[in-house]
């Protein structure tokens, strides 16, 4: 059974962005998220059967929702955690519906979702550890057109995550 999640997948120009965000933190000790694995989780839905998957793929085909920018504007580190991440200072109401949505489907396809509200980011880094706790806030404009269905792929190295399904938002 596939591990699923709905994200946020960059597009190249705003990997780029991203990446330059990262080798500008200075004295940044721990493991850099692959540039191909930055995303922003809309909704993780766990194990999911072959059936269910069919289900999810064909109802996010009906989800309508608008391109937005989201601007990437926040830097934080959750120490206990050990995660370095970005996120919107303002969250944009057409990401709040697009989530809505999703959450809609999801459980529409019989997905049980964790229930825990929406906070966009995303991660940078994990396992991070911050010689200066001031970071300067960098920001990264990204013009968001589509999101996607993706498949996370353990291995001893880390996750992989591959696009199964990209959703085009309407103009």
């Amino acid at each position: 059974m596939p591990r699923l999640f709905f994200a946020l997948w960059p597009d190249d120009d705003t990997r780029k962005q991203l990446q330059l965000v990262m080798q500008s933190i200075p004295r940044l000790r721990g493991k850099a998220v692959q540039p191909e694995n930055l995303h922003i989780t809309l909704a993780f839905l766990g194990q999911v059967n072959d059936e269910m998957v069919d289900g999810l793929e064909v109802a996010a085909m009906q989800i309508k929702a608008r391109r937005f920018e989201l601007k990437l504007d926040t830097i934080g580190w959750w120490r206990k955690a050990g995660i370095l991440w970005m996120a919107p200072a303002v969250i944009p109401e057409e990401l709040d519906l697009l989530v809505a949505r999703v959450n809609e489907v999801s459980k529409e396809c019989g997905i049980a979702l964790d229930g825990r509200p929406f906070k966009p980011h995303l991660t940078l880094a994990r396992k991070a550890v911050l010689a200066n706790h001031q970071i300067q806030n960098l920001s990264v404009n990204w013009q968001v057109k589509d999101f996607a269905l993706v498949q996370s792929i353990t291995h001893h190295s880390g996750a992989q995550y591959s696009v199964r399904r990209s959703y085009s938002l309407l103009s």
